[in-house]
């Protein structure tokens, strides 16, 4: 079931040529998806680890969780969300992080988020904490691509924030040297 309303939203991406909230219903799609593949393995430690610092019995950096995650789940508990409720808030933020920036651009949006969905979105679906990490990172990206002004100043702090989310989105510091290859050209 969930295959045919993932192809239906592909399908009408393609249709809408005009549609600009289509990102809202790949929102809505994702919220799904997590609500509805509660059982799979990332969603079901983290909940735990949720559970576990909100009630007092942990650290923020049990199981080895950054700063930031830590934070935002224990900001999250006290306003009484479940990790449910934090999933779906983590969701919301991190496509409007991605869609910020994709708004600005030349691009077919419907396009982006349909191929989004495609790859890497499904994974992103399972992998909170890295959806959140690298929309952050990306919020960070589009602007230094652009060369904009202090857009590495930009990047470099989005690149710190995610890796209070994400250890592994240090990885994309990689795209500073880009000047480098720039200049080889």
């Amino acid at each position: 079931m969930k295959a045919i309303i993932f192809l239906g939203i592909i399908l009408y991406g393609l249709k809408a040529k005009k549609e600009k909230k289509f990102w809202l219903v790949c929102i809505a799609f994702y919220i799904t998806m997590v609500l509805t593949s509660k059982d799979q393995a990332d969603f079901i430690n983290y909940e735990k680890y949720y559970n576990l610092l909100n009630s007092g019995i942990v650290e923020i950096q049990y199981m080895g969780m950054p700063v930031l995650w830590g934070k935002l789940c224990l900001l999250f508990g006290k306003i009484n969300l479940t990790y449910v409720g934090m999933s779906v808030i983590v969701i919301v933020i991190s496509m409007y992080l991605i869609h910020f920036r994709i708004k600005k651009m030349k691009i077919y949006e419907n396009l982006f988020w349909i191929f989004y969905l495609i790859f890497p979105g499904l994974v992103q679906c399972v992998q909170l904490r890295f959806f959140l990490g690298t929309s952050i990172v990306f919020w960070g990206l589009i602007p230094f691509l652009e060369k904009k002004s202090k857009s590495t100043i930009t990047f470099c702090i989005s690149i710190i924030i995610a890796y209070f989310v994400h250890s592994s989105c240090l990885i994309f510091m990689i795209f500073l040297f880009l000047p480098v290859f720039d200049k080889c050209k």
